[in-house]
């Protein structure tokens, strides 16, 4: 029965070992007192399990100094605090290479102990590369709101039936919103609604649309825009939202009037200027 108990617990062993996380069994009450730590550890923070079973090397040795108080206070809310929790937190491994992991502790009871902690279980998991394209998409996301916001041209999204979900400042300035724009629908810009219904109809068909319109805006004055849209499918095969850019073209075609107008004042002062 000890051979074949010896056997089962070498082949739990060899599971633990071969899992790509480190995998840490603490004592109750006491952080410090490390029971097992498999193998994984080596490659995770790059020393031997036989440092971190001998006291020589800890955990928080390899903590970063900016996340290291946050993370001891993690650990010793263990068993009072949490009975299962999880926090992210960088380290630094011996090669001084930063990783992130993300360490999900958890408190085991034992058996018809009436609520007696019998260890803390911690998987730490390694997830460097995903938090490395979190920021990559935070910092896509940063670039895109900076040119949403500064952007000359109206884009906005709007859900099927007209209503505003999100207007950039541009639009805000060209339809006159200075309110919640949630609260306004998109019909009540256009001349002839029915030039909606064309653009609703070629986005159900090719997602795309493009298209030349007039809108009255609140001073009373008709525009004329040009409008890219794209769907949004909340599920597939149905279009909840679209979102769209409008250029205002009667703007395009004022400012360029006044850069022609310009050149030829220029022009014109430059023949009266030479024989003077």
């Amino acid at each position: 029965r000890i051979i074949e108990l010896d056997r089962d617990n070498r082949r739990l062993h060899s599971h633990l070992d071969d899992t790509e996380s480190v995998l840490m069994n603490f004592a109750p009450y006491d952080c410090n007192d490390i029971l097992l730590v498999n193998r994984y550890v080596e490659a995770l923070l790059g020393c031997s399990v036989g440092d971190i079973m001998n006291g020589r090397r800890h955990l928080f040795d390899f903590v970063h100094p900016d996340d290291l108080q946050e993370v001891m206070a993690f650990y010793k809310g263990f068993p009072e605090q949490f009975e299962t929790a999880e926090m992210e937190y960088r380290i630094i491994r011996n090669d001084r290479q930063v990783r992130w992991v993300r360490d999900m502790g958890n408190t085991l009871y034992v058996e018809r102990g009436y609520g007696m902690p019998r260890r803390i279980d911690h998987t730490i998991v390694d997830i460097s590369e995903q938090k490395k394209r979190e920021m990559e998409l935070m910092e896509e996301r940063r670039k895109l709101s900076s040119i949403i916001k500064n952007s000359t041209d109206m884009i906005y999204r709007v859900d099927m039936a007209g209503n505003f979900l999100d207007l950039n400042p541009a639009g805000r300035r060209l339809l006159g919103i200075e309110d919640d724009f949630s609260r306004k629908n998109i019909l009540n810009f256009y001349v002839d609604p029915r030039q909606r219904e064309i653009l609703l109809d070629k986005l159900e068909k090719t997602g795309i649309a493009q298209q030349l319109i007039k809108w009255r805006v609140p001073d009373g004055q008709v525009i004329d825009v040009a409008i890219n849209a794209v769907t949004e499918q909340s599920t597939p095969g149905e279009s909840a939202t679209y979102q769209g850019i409008a250029h205002n073209l009667t703007r395009t075609l004022e400012l360029q009037r006044i850069d022609t107008i310009k050149k030829i004042t220029g022009g014109l002062s430059d023949k009266i200027n030479t024989p003077l």
